[in-house]
């Protein structure tokens, strides 16, 4: 894994600005992960509502 291969030789003074970088790769991941859930709500929903319809116009032929 990526996470494995850390550089000790890096300084204490670049934690911060790699600390911050994974907080807004973090953000970023849970605002996509947020947005996706309700993106794959919708289309999930939408798909049983078309099927549901052809359904029942296929059963009152």
């Amino acid at each position: 894994m990526m996470a494995v291969e850390v550089d000790n030789k890096k300084k204490f003074s670049d934690l911060p600005k790699r600390s911050l970088t994974a907080i807004i790769y973090g953000v970023l991941w849970l605002i996509g992960i947020y947005f996706g859930g309700w993106v794959l709500a919708l289309v999930t929903y939408l798909f049983f509502s078309i099927a549901t319809f052809e359904l029942i116009k296929l059963i009152s032929i």
